[in-house]
């Protein structure tokens, strides 16, 4: 399965992944044209503080996602309900593939992740819970 990693990438990881024929894309401005032509979107975060965001935009252009339970339980999210959780390569090989070639667990991650994108950044939702922390 083709993998494409965009984003800050050391120079000794850059040329690790390139002779294991990964795609490194570098650091872009504009993910859309990698969101169109993904199947899965993965991120593998160690360190994370905030609102992963990036899992926000990946969900909302209709990709599951595999990531670690650090950035899930950030979002709320469930592992096999609105997200694929991993926590070592190994996890995160086998729950792409899972998801690769599961359909129904594809459509449903991506069905579920949509609707949790559609109500966590609801405009709405996110001046009712600003307002109550003000008050």
């Amino acid at each position: 399965m083709p993998v494409a990693v965009a984003g800050t990438v050391h120079p000794d990881i850059r040329n690790l992944l390139m002779r294991k024929g990964i795609d490194v894309k570098g650091t872009a401005r504009e993910f859309t044209s990698l969101y169109n032509n993904a199947r899965i979107f993965i991120a593998p975060t160690r360190f994370a503080a905030g609102i992963p965001h990036k899992i926000h935009e990946a969900a909302a252009h209709g990709l599951p996602v595999v990531t670690t339970s650090l950035l899930g339980s950030q979002l709320g999210w469930v592992n096999g309900g609105d997200l694929m959780a991993a926590e070592d390569a190994e996890s995160f090989a086998d729950a792409c593939i899972r998801l690769n070639h599961d359909s129904d667990l594809w459509n449903r991650l991506r069905d579920s992740a949509l609707s949790k994108v559609s109500s966590d950044c609801s405009p709405e939702i996110f001046s009712r819970q600003l307002r109550a922390i003000l008050e």
